[in-house]
């Protein structure tokens, strides 16, 4: 990250995707153990060719504060641009699709889970330890592909999280991913360790810029840093079910907050690049959403629709993944028809067109449209979706037979109306 703020926010990286609010001391990485020297030789930018610049700037990445670094450059405050990446950029691998929250480059799995092996140097205080092992726990509990697992051994640590001597204003930095393996190198600054190392997202935004991820407020990072607008030049585009515009709070932000977790849109981020069946086309995250005046709950694949929750609705997170219209001329599969009931704050889904008359409607509910859809039957890796309803109407669904089994909390058990991927 580029900004930290030290009193009640610390605002994580410099300015490329994902951040909160001013700031003004950036993040560094690189470098083997504990035996670091300062090494940051600092080029002024009239000196870095244009050439350099113009082939950042067409792989998304903004160059106004670009400085040269151990023979790559250090742009956006805590993105180190290695050689091996320039030359990986030079071969034409820009891919638009993945340029928003990620780079074009990212960590390899091979079809399977894979376990990245993590590094701490022993400079960190038990403090600083703890902090990073929080941070590794923290992807590990959402079930990527990706774990992380910390191992006494340098030598065959993929990530190693390190101290250095870097300029001032850099509180830390991280590699870039490369040829299919993470980022190698996340390096906190020796000078500013001990104000720094106590911040679980320090360590969670590194470790997202590690396996590939960019900063969310890329194309302004005024959003989360403060100052005047400075938009990057180019193309970016959105992780699937992804807004462009960037989530105040959210971990990847240029100027990241010091505290909480993962919000759901990072969730979702991370799920659609290395959650399970996330190259599954046509399958997006489904939603839910409990009600804020009533006890209903409303399901959907838009996050736009709720975002991190409004007056009317708490997001709780993802149900699991649902199919959407690019796959409606699937033989296996079958629409789910979404209906409201605005006087008992209830949205009902069905697979069964003629439950409540089609179009039509019925019993206060009005047609909304298709919600997805869904298997018609069970099969390997699939789950249900289990629907119960109670005596005021409301109805509520699950993929987890055992969330409330055979019916509780008021609800009762009305038997699954499809099938589908889970998301974890």
């Amino acid at each position: 990250m580029k900004h930290l703020k030290l009193n009640s926010t610390i605002h994580l990286f410099t300015r490329i995707l994902f951040s909160l609010i001013l700031g003004i001391a950036i993040w560094s990485c690189e470098k083997e153990e504990d035996q670091i020297t300062d090494e940051l030789l600092v080029e002024q930018q009239d000196n870095i060719s244009k050439e350099i610049k113009n082939l950042l700037n067409e792989n998304g990445f903004g160059t106004s504060d670009i400085i040269s670094y151990r023979k790559g450059y250090i742009v956006e405050g805590d993105i180190f641009i290695t050689p091996e990446n320039i030359e990986e950029f030079k071969k034409g691998s820009n891919n638009n699709s993945s340029k928003h929250f990620t780079t074009i480059n990212r960590v390899s799995n091979f079809g399977d889970i894979r376990t990245l092996r993590v590094h701490i140097s022993s400079g960190f205080s038990a403090v600083g330890k703890n902090a990073i092992r929080a941070a590794l726990q923290r992807y590990n509990d959402l079930k990527l592909v990706l774990r992380f697992a910390e191992t006494s051994n340098v030598n065959s640590a993929e990530i190693k999280f390190i101290i250095g001597e870097l300029s001032e204003e850099v509180f830390a930095t991280s590699k870039l991913p490369s040829n299919g393996n993470p980022g190698s190198t996340i390096t906190y600054n020796s000078s500013r360790l001990r104000e720094v190392e106590k911040y679980i997202n320090v360590a969670a935004h590194e470790l997202g810029h590690a396996v590939g991820f960019r900063h969310t407020d890329a194309l302004d990072t005024s959003f989360s840093c403060g100052g005047d607008p400075d938009p990057l030049q180019g193309s970016f585009a959105s992780v699937p079910g992804v807004p462009i515009d960037p989530v105040q709070g959210s971990w990847m932000l240029a100027c990241a907050p010091p505290e909480g977790n993962f919000l759901l849109v990072d969730k979702i981020a991370l799920y659609n690049i290395y959650g399970i069946y996330s190259g599954t086309p046509g399958a997006p995250l489904w939603l839910r959403n409990r009600s804020n005046v009533g006890s209903g709950y409303f399901y959907t694949s838009d996050y736009q629709e709720v975002g991190e929750g409004t007056n009317d609705f708490v997001a709780e997170g993802i149900q699991s993944r649902i199919f959407d219209k690019s796959r409606k001329n699937d033989s296996d599969k079958q629409p789910l028809y979404r209906y409201n009931n605005p006087s008992v704050r209830d949205y009902f889904y069905t697979t069964d067109f003629n439950e409540l008359n089609g179009e039509t409607g019925g019993l206060g509910y009005s047609y909304e449209g298709i919600a997805g859809y869904l298997y018609k039957d069970d099969g390997p890796d699939r789950v249900p979706v289990i629907r119960y309803n109670n005596v005021s109407g409301i109805h509520f669904y699950t993929t987890d037979p055992d969330e409330i089994g055979e019916g509780g909390f008021g609800f009762v058990l009305e038997g699954t109306i499809g099938y589908t991927l889970p998301h974890k």
